[in-house]
């Protein structure tokens, strides 16, 4: 199970770094004309087609969440710090898809919950990467 939560928060980072290269990054490497109207529609297409893979991504480890919060009891899923991390993982996830779709990609609270949703992601992938004994001691230096 713990494999299979790595490989799909691999997945999440993966295309949330692609996501960042094609519509943070693209008209700086292709020297578009932002101000088109052709440029528009393809980032408001390119931000929909990866806001929609990374809220799909995203709804696992909501269910995982809910699944372990329910096991626990909510109380004791609230009252445990290291749930703080997850959650902001995917509540700023899906806010960031939220306001991304509304409000356009270069603006910023666009911006903003975009860093949270990475530094959560980031921290996510570092906690998940204790599970390899390899990684252990590292992750045990960055926490």
């Amino acid at each position: 199970m713990i494999l299979f939560n790595f490989s799909m928060h691999c997945l999440y980072i993966i295309i949330l770094a692609d996501y960042i290269l094609e519509v943070f990054v693209r008209e700086v490497h292709l020297n578009e004309d932002v101000q088109s109207e052709e440029y528009r529609e393809h980032l408001m297409l390119d931000t929909w087609e990866y806001t929609l893979l990374l809220g799909l991504l995203t709804i696992y480890p909501l269910l995982y969440e809910g699944t372990q919060a329910s096991l626990s009891g909510v109380f004791d899923y609230v009252t445990d710090l290291k749930n703080y991390g997850d959650l902001l993982n995917i509540f700023g996830g899906f806010t960031h898809i939220l306001i991304v779709n509304s409000y356009g990609p270069h603006n910023f609270p666009s911006r903003v919950t975009l860093i949270v949703a990475t530094l959560a992601g980031s921290f996510k992938l570092f906690l998940l990467l204790r599970v390899f004994t390899g990684f252990a001691p590292v992750v045990a230096i960055l926490m």
